[in-house]
């Protein structure tokens, strides 16, 4: 009984340690403030992300875009494209594609702001005078300090 007691209260002792190690030197447990500050800093870049996303869309606008590409992104798109492509290349593809397609609207249907966001969308385009619409899948990633498309289909 007396090592159970001394374990129980060796453990309640070390459990900052262990658990939390940046708090084992001050012998507290991180402030749960601070902790959620980050996570609405995060939501908050994230949703900025995802609307400077939805108006590159919208107005057809690689340069809003441009920012938010991912060092290899995957593309699946209306005129055939698909693969990986590097920033660069999937900034001209996507220039190419909306000299094209002109874009006029585009709308989310659906956002999921989690761990993996991913959201959904309709295009609404211009083609030969006549309007069209498609179906926008994007997937984003946490790299860098920042939020970038990983995947984006427009189909």
């Amino acid at each position: 009984m007396k090592y159970f007691l001394i374990f129980v209260v060796f453990s309640l002792l070390t459990f900052p340690v262990f658990f939390f190690p940046a708090a084992g030197n001050s012998g507290s447990v991180p402030d749960i403030n601070s902790v959620l500050d980050i996570q609405i800093q995060n939501k908050q870049l994230l949703e900025k992300t995802f609307a400077d996303i939805e108006n590159g869309l919208s107005a057809g606008n690689v340069n809003l875009l441009s920012s938010h590409l991912s060092s290899q992104t995957y593309l699946s798109l209306l005129n055939g494209v698909r693969g990986y492509y590097s920033q660069s290349q999937t900034y001209y593809i996507l220039q190419d594609l909306f000299k094209v397609n002109k874009s006029v609207t585009f709308r989310y249907t659906s956002v999921v702001i989690n761990k993996n966001p991913y959201a959904t969308g309709v295009l609404t385009y211009e083609l030969r005078n006549k309007k069209e619409t498609a179906q926008v899948f994007l997937s984003l990633e946490y790299s860098g300090n920042k939020w970038t498309i990983s995947q984006l289909t427009i189909r």
